[in-house]
């Protein structure tokens, strides 16, 4: 559900952030389509706290390798997509 949510974001109005994140910036400081990008970065970072994507555990050996690479695949996206809007042209 929260990597439908993701997605969701990229496609929603004018900002997608949820409820509460707006004076996250001053406004006019990111585009739309930056904050529609933080948006779903904040829906996908599922890494930390309890009953997180951390807490998964695979007792077999091949599901745990997929859920290894999945994982560093999926922390790294996001972590880029952040760095691309706090360093993005927003102007």
């Amino acid at each position: 559900m929260r990597f439908a949510e993701a997605a969701a974001s990229l496609n929603a109005g004018k900002s997608g952030m949820p409820d509460g994140h707006e004076t996250m910036f001053p406004a006019d400081v990111l585009s739309p389509a930056a904050l529609r990008l933080l948006a779903a970065c904040d829906r996908a970072s599922v890494f930390g706290g309890m009953g997180s994507w951390n807490d998964l555990g695979f007792p077999d050996p091949a599901e745990a390798e997929e859920y290894k690479a999945v994982s560093e695949a999926l922390y790294a996206a996001v972590n880029t997509a952040y760095l691309a809007v706090a360093n993005g042209d927003h102007t």
